[in-house]
């Protein structure tokens, strides 16, 4: 069978793990692992109740912030930084295509997770993971029914799927202009990470959704490789080293295939935790956002991976929060508030609520060890930021961000920090050299390391 050009790429962009595409970079790193962190919090925030009246490490915190009190000396409040050169970036999605990236589109992009899991891959079984508690626009992906213990499991499985309808809202991170598929479901995640269970109940293998799921995409990938067999002698050189750009990821995707189905070894760590989650999601939405920070902390402990992102809900999120006995939603209620106080004061405590998640895994990564017995946290960049600044506004300027962790000595935290107009893209550039990089630019904005922090 005679196959063109057309069609070999045709069934690439069909693939269904796109996101493992990742050139093969692998760098040495030192003995102490560094880990990353992004936080997405969508939909800005009210500026008076976000952004302390003065600098230094000992200031008041306002209502948004109140939950950093407990992990204040391993955060910075970054106050006056931006998102890009002007304030011409201020809408929900530019400024979500720009979150990680430092970049106005995702066209030809790859985000810091992405570009810290290039550095990393050689060392972990998973380069990157890409979490969000909100499915394409909604908290649950259809109508719940939960079990006695408040756990959700859909019958047909539609709540291990990504059911991202438009990459702008639903996704932060990108690799060579491909963006990457969010996972929300605890089990899928675990499987992600570890392969198989190992705890009290014993040694069990991967779930049979997951098996099959692996086998479906061995077969794809067989034919890939088959179809890429025959083309390869009847195209033009410049067109045979973009199918070996391609294969490259097709193999990526045949060492997951391979770690997901091998037994687990031996943990780096003696208090590396293995032991399964529950199987469904918690119904309870402080119960499974601290399930997911859970599994963070386990990979991060087992090293399992070094890069994740969190999203807290979608771009122009809709997600419902009862507020004083009033249920707002998050976008059309509390975020475009204007000026009502009610409205107001509902949005500052929605943002509370996000900056208590950022606050519950930086606490997570202090109370557990490395290898080594140091402080995961002290080996981390946990990054918080959002799509725009002032949620009523719709601007880009001043933004609203949180950085924890000491980064193995890159980062000093404590206390309401002046950003000095400097770019998000810059925080990027010195948080990218912590990990081995050398270019002192990221993204178009990152433009220099950036300083003061």
């Amino acid at each position: 069978m005679k196959h063109t050009r057309r069609e070999l790429l045709g069934l690439l962009a069909t693939l269904p793990v796109l996101e493992a595409f990742r050139p093969r970079v692998a760098r040495a790193q030192s003995a102490a692992p560094l880990r990353f962190v992004g936080i997405f919090a969508p939909n800005g925030v009210v500026p008076s109740l976000w952004k302390p009246a003065t600098y230094g490490r000992d200031v008041a915190l306002p209502l948004s912030l109140r939950p950093l009190a407990p992990v204040l000396a391993h955060t910075s409040i970054l106050s006056n930084t931006r998102l890009g050169p002007t304030d011409g970036m201020n809408s929900h999605g530019g400024g979500q295509t720009c979150f990680l990236t430092a970049s106005d589109t995702f066209v030809g992009a790859t985000s810091l997770d992405q570009a810290i899991g290039q550095l990393t891959e050689a060392q972990v079984r998973l380069p990157t993971l890409n979490l969000s508690i909100e499915n394409n626009g909604y908290y649950w992906p259809s109508q719940i029914v939960p079990d006695s213990a408040g756990i959700y499991t859909a019958p047909n499985g539609e709540d291990r799927q990504d059911r991202c309808q438009d990459s702008e809202s639903c996704r932060v991170s990108v690799s060579s202009g491909t963006t990457q598929a969010n996972f929300y479901h605890p089990q899928v995640v675990f499987e992600r990470l570890f392969g198989a269970a190992s705890g009290g109940g014993g040694a069990s293998g991967p779930s049979a959704a997951a098996l099959k799921e692996a086998a479906r995409r061995r077969r794809v990938v067989d034919l890939l490789k088959g179809h890429a067999a025959a083309l390869r002698p009847r195209v033009s050189s410049q067109d045979q080293l973009r199918i070996e750009e391609y294969l490259s990821g097709v193999r990526q995707i045949e060492r997951e295939l391979d770690a997901l189905t091998a037994p687990v070894s031996s943990s780096p760590a003696a208090s590396c935790d293995r032991s399964t989650p529950v199987t469904g999601i918690p119904v309870d939405r402080d119960r499974y956002v601290h399930l997911l920070c859970e599994l963070i902390a386990r990979g991060f402990q087992c090293d399992a991976t070094r890069s994740v992102t969190l999203m807290l809900g979608q771009g122009v999120s809709p997600m419902n929060f009862t507020v004083g006995g009033v249920a707002y939603s998050h976008h059309g209620d509390a975020s475009h508030h204007g000026h009502d106080p009610a409205r107001r004061e509902a949005k500052g405590t929605i943002d509370a609520w996000q900056v208590g998640v950022y606050a519950h895994l930086v606490q997570r990564l202090a109370d557990t060890a490395d290898a080594d017995g140091t402080p995961l946290i002290d080996r981390s960049a946990v990054f918080y930021g959002s799509d725009i600044a002032d949620s009523e506004a719709h601007n880009a300027v001043d933004m609203p961000v949180l950085l924890g962790g000491r980064l193995g000595g890159a980062l000093n935290p404590g206390g309401h920090v002046d950003g000095k107009n400097q770019t998000a893209g810059d925080l990027f550039v010195r948080i990218h050299q912590a990990f081995g990089a050398t270019s002192n630019t990221f993204g178009r904005f990152g433009t220099r390391p950036m300083e003061g922090v």
